[in-house]
């Protein structure tokens, strides 16, 4: 089976590996055979090019939470860099709320500040994970075909409320995505496998009121054992 683990979010993580058993994190990992094929590796801040290649000749990804590790004060990943050694890249939030939006914002906006150069990382630069890394994760690990409007693929996809002044194609769609749709991101709609599961902004399948009600009642419970 895969593995899926947190990697060197802080230099620590790689001090008390090498002072135990004189490697770094991923090259014990990869010496005790666990780096095998759709592994996830999150975070990755402070490691070395080869052990990201370990990453890559073992098809792993590794999985990006920017805005978790800002909020940690553990460092800011190198994605671009990850990128471009050919590591497959996703982009994830580690449970730092829940709109991935703002996290593809982090991921644009803090290499400016980094190396203060507002060239430094575009919209664009989100593509390769957004639309390839992160849905070729998921269709190998659900068995369906997944990210793609054609036959074979299953019905799986989302309808946003967003009305754009300006033409929206496949060469901007990113620039409407970072600068339009995160601004003030609306769902009406989705479906999966072709099934009608949220309209118009409400469940179709469940009485959202009666589920916040008994999540609140359990809440209380939970509250005092706590």
């Amino acid at each position: 089976l895969p593995i899926h683990v947190h990697v060197a979010e802080g230099p620590e993580d790689q001090e008390h590996t090498f002072s135990l058993y004189d490697q770094r994190i991923l090259e014990r990992f990869h010496r005790a055979g666990l780096m095998i094929q759709n592994s996830l590796y999150a975070h990755c801040i402070h490691t070395t090019a080869s052990e990201r290649a370990l990453i890559k000749d073992t098809k792993g990804y590794i999985v990006v939470n920017c805005q978790s590790n800002i909020n940690n004060g553990v460092g800011f990943p190198e994605w671009k860099k990850f990128n471009d050694e050919g590591t497959n890249l996703l982009m994830g939030n580690d449970g730092y709320g829940f709109n991935l939006c703002h996290d593809a914002r982090f991921m644009i906006l803090c290499p400016h500040y980094v190396h203060r150069d507002p060239a430094a990382s575009y919209s664009g630069d989100l593509t390769r994970s957004l639309f390839g890394s992160n849905y070729d994760l998921a269709t190998s690990a659900f068995g369906v075909n997944l990210g793609t409007i054609r036959e074979g693929s299953s019905a799986d996809f989302i309808i946003l409320n967003y009305r754009s002044p300006t033409e929206i194609t496949a060469e901007n769609f990113m620039d409407h995505f970072f600068f339009g749709i995160c601004d003030n991101i609306s769902v009406s709609d989705a479906f999966v496998a072709g099934e009608r599961i949220l309209a118009e902004g409400r469940p179709a399948r469940i009485d959202e009121d009666v589920i916040y009600k008994e999540a609140r009642r359990l809440f209380k419970a939970f509250e005092k054992r706590f």
